[in-house]
């Protein structure tokens, strides 16, 4: 009844106990975070194939999040099934800063607008 009635923030909040009761080594964690992985590796997939038509395709990941940090347990699994699942993804491993992407797009934007 709880989970029914939680918000999806109040849910989210829970990811951080589960992989640190996974790292712990709780089965049932370990497979929730099983999971996880295998439904971010669908979307990967997915975004390949409408992006490069073929996940073979070699293309840069970037991961991005509190639970994508360098050295989690999530980035970790993923990381260790991307080349089965994705073997065109080549994982970045540099820290994606949200604000430089924003920037690059604002100047290429104002690039498109001076050249008009």
């Amino acid at each position: 009844a709880w989970a029914q009635d939680a918000s999806p923030a109040v849910l989210a909040s829970l990811a951080p106990v589960v992989l640190a009761v996974a790292k712990s080594g709780d089965l049932r964690a370990n497979s929730l975070t099983s999971l996880a992985v295998e439904e971010l590796l669908l979307h990967i997939r997915t975004l390949a194939r409408n992006l490069f038509v073929d996940e073979r395709a070699t293309f840069p990941l970037a991961l991005s999040g509190g639970l994508m940090n360098r050295g989690s347990l999530l980035r970790k699994r993923l990381a260790g099934r991307l080349k089965a699942s994705v073997p065109g993804a080549v994982l970045r491993e540099d820290d994606v800063v949200a604000v430089r992407g924003a920037v690059t797009a604002a100047l290429r934007a104002l690039r498109d607008l001076a050249q008009r």
